[in-house]
């Protein structure tokens, strides 16, 4: 299982595999709100201090960023299998 891990300024990727591993620092920031997919994609809303500032990032499991996108105003994300749901 993979999950993120808050930090102020760069979040850290963690993995579960009956140990806790560490796996790398991964350009989230600590207010944002992410999930991450059955297939292992970190899919993140990165929230800013104004909606135009909200960022949506799509990156794969080792953190490099594959998608980064302004174009809309997500505000809540949700996730099964590998099915995102971003509604607004």
């Amino acid at each position: 299982m993979t999950f993120i891990i808050p930090q102020e300024n760069r979040s850290l990727i963690a993995r579960w595999d009956g140990s806790f591993e560490i796996a790398g620092k991964v350009d989230i920031p600590f207010n944002s709100k992410n999930v991450v997919t059955e297939n292992g994609l970190i899919v993140a809303i990165c929230l800013g201090k104004k909606p135009k500032n909200f960022r949506l990032k799509i990156l794969d499991p080792n953190g490099k960023q594959l998608v980064r996108s302004t174009e809309h105003k997500f505000t809540c994300i949700a996730a099964k299998g590998n099915v995102v749901y971003l509604p607004y």
